[in-house]
């Protein structure tokens, strides 16, 4: 395995298995998650890695990598940190970082929104969410940065690079999701 990969060096369509060995990916596989979304019988699994486990040299707390159980292709690729102050100004800081990276010239979305999520104990959350994306059509994929505003004054920024397929699937399940706690 790779060490010290850095986000940037991760591509969409790749596989996960080019950037890391079967124990790896068995260590940091999903078990805790929608489970009955993300496992190996459905569609896509990913891989939950923490900032503890010393593999990549991004200073994000956590990265998650989705990938296609039957191709083994990575589909999305999530950095996120944990309450950060001044979230919005970091968001902005790392928007410029990933501009020169990334086609960041057709944005598709930017707006705020309160949503209603369910947590793995079944508790409602209310949660803002501010977003902005940024759609590639050449590369059919999309890179989105997330600002989260949790209860108890806790955040999140989320940057998500994806397939614009896997953006789809995400889509239908935040819809089902949504309609389910009305």
């Amino acid at each position: 395995m790779k060490k010290n990969i850095s986000f940037f060096n991760l591509h969409l369509n790749d596989k996960v298995t080019d950037y890391f060995n079967q124990k790896t990916i068995d260590d940091y596989y999903n078990t805790e998650f929608s489970t009955n979304i993300w496992c190996k019988t459905n569609k896509y699994s990913f891989l939950n890695i923490p900032k503890s486990a010393n593999i990549f040299k991004d200073d994000f707390d956590w990265l998650q990598i989705y990938y296609e159980n039957k191709t083994n292709k990575i589909t999305y690729i999530s950095g996120a940190y944990q309450d950060v102050k001044n979230i919005i100004d970091l968001r902005d800081k790392k928007f410029l970082e990933f501009k020169s990276k990334f086609d960041t010239s057709k944005l598709i979305y930017d707006h705020s929104e309160k949503v209603k999520h369910i947590d793995k104990t079944g508790d409602s959350l209310d949660n803002e969410e501010n977003f902005k994306a940024y759609e590639d059509p050449k590369n059919k994929n999309m890179i989105k940065f997330s600002c989260l505003f949790y209860e108890k004054e806790k955040n999140e920024l989320r940057i998500d690079f994806m397939t614009l397929e896997f953006e789809e699937f995400l889509g239908e399940i935040w819809d089902s999701e949504r309609l389910e706690n009305k």
